[in-house]
């Protein structure tokens, strides 16, 4: 194999030269970077991770031992401090101890013979086993997960759910169903977590008087004590399993015995996206415990035994009889319209409330609510939230005038969202949709290429990374577009819409919100002279760097981004998801996120309302509760990458899918969007601004022509219509 030596003599350069661009350190220049890097790709090359680690006398590894790989939890735990532990520099391995004491002390033997970081384990040892306080950690952090053992050490922790409590949340339920004969179906007994939660239903059912049996065994037998347990005379009403494997395996042999009694299953389960029906899902979220392990990782939170409370058991289910009724929704098309769709078929399957979603373009939507033209037989109109100064009072139902409790949806949403998604002078007329806000996407492996980076220092001294004010956006833009610089990889800078007069202002106003830009708002709104001019010049010159939609959605926009035509993109979160569809997505893995320059947020997104010639109340308010609902919120975002719920903003899952999204729920209290003057409202506004410096970008008129028109506007409420 190649060796640094050899790389140097080919590359007729320094054997320092080519160990600093191999580490990715020191002052070399961009072309030498590409001639090292080439030539050691050529001879094959490759850094030795581990020899680089123990030359440097650390330890940048952590193992995870699990006891079974069947079980979505314990996968679900090794999946997310796998992910952190990457992100932070670590290696790391798996190993399954296949529920066998022996075998796992002697994969403990094997890791603590190296000089690793961290070591985390769910244990199969008996409790009562000694063996961790028998051997030396040395540096080596333990951290046991869900199942305690006996271990002295000062470098031991440990991570679970409280099992006392999910034993009490279980009993409380069954205690509500006034169920009076258990099973309880778990590992073996000797695990303290599944003990734990089997002594507190034990000591309720002492209590109350109700039986309760237990049957245990590894999962390499779940069938066969499945068959014991149906078989054997007992009639259960109900039955309560540690694993969701366990629970399929039971409900399939039940099913095949044809019994004629439904008997209800209680099953810990990691948090899902979808949801079993068959089963009554106690959700336990192991990414949350991995995530606070590997916090450890960045050193942002040492390690400490951690015992979280779990959420209570609750069931959903529509509270209603289910009966064939017919509603009509309203929508502008797109991700999130289609994502509705979708969702209405699942609330149709449980409730007979059939949604014929009607698709609507931009421009169609906006100009028939604008000329009072809105089709017959609509129940629900889904507008941009910009919109519902203009039109709400005039198309929806207040929603206080209803005879309907919708306290259950609104405590259902992340704060933030009341005054801006719901609300016009004080009073409730719409539910959020699908809330977001603007996000600069940029090339993440452009921006960490060293021959890159040594590029753009080398033009403008400055180091590459994401932009902190629109002038450096620019300067980047220009770097990374190929007519200004052959050597770029992108054609374009950035990506940008010019055809609507919304989206150009709302491309526009967090430019001139950087400068420090006020917007005052009296009779009609005024923007400062100079801010406003310098905010102008910027945008021109951004649009010299841009791929240009001429089509008026910020998904178009996105795409382009995706394809790989531009180094960066600001769009807003709600019409990202085509960044991760690796149908049109040529930089999966390639990208990251951040603020926008200048880190003024501008919200956006839309809302749902009741139309006022809805002849479906109630059954409308019914939709919406089902819609709203923990289950199906957690799938409409999984579809599109946007929700109101505050449940969907804890599920890693989601999280996973769209890293951006809690982002988003941190940060859209901190955004503006609506306001409301004498004579002006946003939508006013946005639109005389956007249309003013269309006329400009269109080369219609000058740079003074377009700060005057944009001074002077008068109120657009006559002349709202785009083209």
């Amino acid at each position: 194999m190649a060796t640094i030596k050899d790389i140097a003599i080919a590359a007729n350069v320094s054997h320092g030269t080519v160990s600093n661009v191999l580490n990715g350190k020191g002052n070399v220049s961009a072309k030498k970077i590409e001639l090292v890097e080439r030539i050691a790709l050529e001879m094959g090359y490759n850094i030795n991770q581990n020899a680089k680690q123990l030359r440097l006398g650390i330890s940048n590894h952590i193992d995870i031992v699990i006891p079974d790989g069947e079980i979505r939890r314990y996968r679900d735990l090794y999946k997310t401090v796998s992910k952190y532990a990457n992100e932070a520099g670590y290696s790391y391995n798996l190993f399954i101890s296949e529920e066998v004491p022996h075998k796992e002390k002697e994969i403990i033997k094997s890791i603590l013979s190296n000089r690793v970081h961290m070591v985390v384990i769910i244990s199969c040892l008996d409790y009562s086993d000694d063996f961790y306080s028998t051997i030396n950690f040395g540096n080596t952090n333990l951290v046991f997960v869900e199942r305690r053992v006996a271990c002295t050490s000062e470098n031991a922790f440990y991570y679970s759910y409280s099992a006392e409590k999910i034993g009490d949340n279980i009993a409380d339920y069954i205690k509500n169903r006034d169920y009076r004969s258990i099973l309880y179906f778990s590992s073996r007994k000797i695990y303290s977590f599944e003990n734990d939660i089997y002594q507190v239903l034990l000591n309720r059912c002492n209590k109350t008087g109700c039986s309760i049996n237990q049957y245990s065994c590894d999962t390499s037998l779940n069938i066969q004590t499945s068959f014991r347990i149906v078989f054997s005379g007992n009639d259960y009403d109900v039955i309560v399993t540690t694993s969701k494997e366990k629970a399929k395996i039971i409900k399939d042999i039940i099913d095949l015995s044809d019994s004629e009694k439904d008997i209800e299953i209680i099953t810990l389960v990691s948090t899902n996206i979808l949801h079993y029906s068959a089963f009554t899902e106690y959700e336990l979220n192991y990414k949350q415990l991995g995530k606070l392990i590997s916090n450890n990782l960045k050193k942002s939170d040492p390690l400490k035994n951690y015992v979280l409370d779990p959420p209570l058991l609750l069931e959903e289910k529509y509270p209603f009889p289910k009966s064939e009724r017919e509603i009509t929704i309203a929508c502008i098309e797109g991700i999130s319209e289609d994502a509705l769709r979708s969702v209405s078929r699942l609330i149709y399957s449980s409730t007979g409330i059939k949604a014929n979603i009607k698709s609507y373009k931009y421009n169609s939507l906006f100009n028939m609510l604008n000329n009072d033209e809105i089709d017959e037989g609509i129940d629900i109109i889904r507008i941009d939230m910009a919109w519902l100064t203009s039109f709400g009072e005039e198309i929806f139902i207040p929603l206080n005038d209803i005879d309907y409790n919708f306290d259950t949806i609104f405590s259902s949403f992340i704060d933030g969202l009341e005054e801006e998604y719901t609300q016009i002078d004080g009073r409730r007329y719409a539910f959020p949709f699908d809330p977001s806000i603007l996000l600069l996407f940029y090339r993440k492996d452009l921006f960490d290429n060293t021959r890159i980076s040594r590029m753009y220092y080398e033009k403008y001294k400055k180091e590459l990374s994401p932009p902190q004010d629109f002038e450096e956006y620019n300067q980047i833009t220009s770097f990374f577009t190929q007519a200004l610089n052959p050597e770029s990889i992108t054609t374009f800078g950035t990506t940008c819409i010019t055809s609507s007069p919304q989206h150009i202002a709302c491309q526009f106003l967090p430019i001139y919100f950087s400068l420090g830009g006020k917007i005052s708002k009296k009779k009609k709104p005024y923007l400062n002279y100079e801010l406003l001019k310098k905010a102008i010049e910027i945008n021109l010159e951004f649009f010299n760097y841009a791929l240009t939609s001429s089509k008026s959605f910020w998904g178009e926009s996105v795409c382009l981004f995706a394809a790989g035509e531009a180094a960066m993109s600001i769009t807003f979160s709600n019409r990202t998801s085509n960044i991760i569809n690796s149908k049109v997505s040529n930089i999966l893995g390639k990208f990251n996120f951040t603020t926008l320059p200048g880190e003024k947020q501008l919200i956006g997104g839309g809302v749902l309302g009741i139309y006022k010639k809805s002849r479906n109340i109630e059954t409308v308010c019914h939709f919406m509760e089902q819609f709203y609902s923990k289950n199906i919120s957690t799938i409409f975002a999984c579809l599109c990458g946007a929700s109101s719920s505050k449940y969907v903003y804890n599920n890693e899952d989601i999280s996973d899918i769209y890293p951006w999204m809690k982002y988003v729920q941190e940060n859209l209290k901190e955004g503006k969007r609506r306001f409301k003057g004498d004579e002006f409202n946003e939508l006013d506004f946005e639109y005389n601004l956007g249309a003013s410096l269309k006329e400009l970008f269109d080369g219609k008129c000058s740079m003074d022509e377009c700060i005057f028109n944009i001074l002077n506007m008068k109120s657009a409420k006559n002349i709202h219509k785009i083209s």
